[in-house]
């Protein structure tokens, strides 16, 4: 009793304060992102920036950061004088300025091909540098590539919409539903556990609005395995926040559904964690999905395409 309890407690704090009152869009985005802007004095740690990116930003990033790193030895190399370097009799600035980029790439990268190389005393010490730098780019380089394939992480979608139908098809029973499934099948998730938080504005008599966060009660809030999709049913009865509320109460309290999943990667061996959010405009009503596996040639199949798709009650 105790246990039921807990998990039906108001919550007073989630973590984004009792104190905000007013209407700020939602607090978790469909990504699974806070929806917080920072401003004024920020902690950076290009690490983490850099692991959190999407590839192709990480991509054009290290490309990016070869392409300058070369073309600043280049420019060392044209200080020095293109007189310290062999093989290189252009009077041509630009002419030279691509000679000697490309003798730091070849140096960066260890290639050497020696028709172009230095020899005199200021190119040679840049030379030293420039294959020291590039040693340790490589290094970091791996680091990161390798940091970023190993970080854990669910592939858990959500559906675009969560609904509001009648609870099994009662006719004066309704829950609030949406599902999930994981996205990538190589990696089997276990030990799921989910928490579904509602948050709203509540108005006094006074006018004032005061948000809360209630914690709602889940028809199943685990599961052992996701091998196929997985609808978490809340019903919407007399202990419910959501009793007797409709499509205009939920606009009007501002509702949002904050939901969160952590299960056990079997691949990684690690937890991993999703977050996503329900807003009053993606809930449908007087909906119900459409099913989303069949069995086939002794099989299960199950239709990703589907996840999203539902039709009229």
């Amino acid at each position: 009793m105790e246990e039921e309890k807990q998990k039906n407690k108001v919550f007073n704090d989630l973590g984004f304060g009792t104190l905000h009152n007013q209407s700020g869009g939602r607090f978790i985005n469909k990504d699974g992102n806070f929806n917080i802007k920072l401003e004024g004095r920020r902690v950076h740690d290009i690490y983490k920036v850099l692991i959190n990116m999407s590839w192709w930003k990480f991509n054009i990033f290290i490309l990016l950061s070869f392409i300058g790193i070369n073309f600043i030895i280049a420019l060392s190399y044209i200080m020095v004088g293109v007189d310290q370097i062999a093989e290189i009799e252009n009077d041509n600035f630009l002419s030279n300025l691509l000679e000697c980029f490309f003798l730091s790439v070849q140096t960066f990268t260890s290639l050497g091909y020696g028709r172009v190389n230095p020899i005199g005393w200021g190119a040679n010490a840049i030379a030293s540098f420039n294959a020291f730098i590039g040693l340790i780019s490589f290094a970091l380089a791996t680091g990161l590539v390798y940091a970023r394939f190993s970080k854990p992480a669910a592939h858990i979608l959500f559906s675009k919409n969560a609904i509001v139908v009648p609870y099994k098809h009662q006719t004066d029973l309704m829950s609030f539903q949406f599902r999930i499934v994981n996205g990538y099948a190589q990696n089997h998730l276990l030990d799921l556990e989910v928490q579904v938080i509602m948050t709203c504005l509540l108005k006094n008599k006074q006018g004032t609005a005061t948000r809360i966060f209630e914690r709602l009660k889940l028809e199943r809030d685990d599961i052992k395995m996701l091998p196929l999709n997985w609808t978490i049913v809340h019903v919407i009865n007399e202990s419910s926040p959501l009793f007797r509320k409709n499509k205009e109460d939920f606009k009007e309290m501002n509702v949002e559904f904050l939901v969160l999943i952590k299960a056990y990667d079997d691949v990684y061996s690690q937890q991993v964690n999703k977050k996503s959010s329900y807003i009053a405009n993606e809930i449908l009503w007087n909906r119900r999905f459409v099913p989303m596996y069949q069995t086939k040639d002794n099989s299960t199949v199950l239709n990703l395409e589907a996840l999203d798709q539902t039709e009229i009650v």
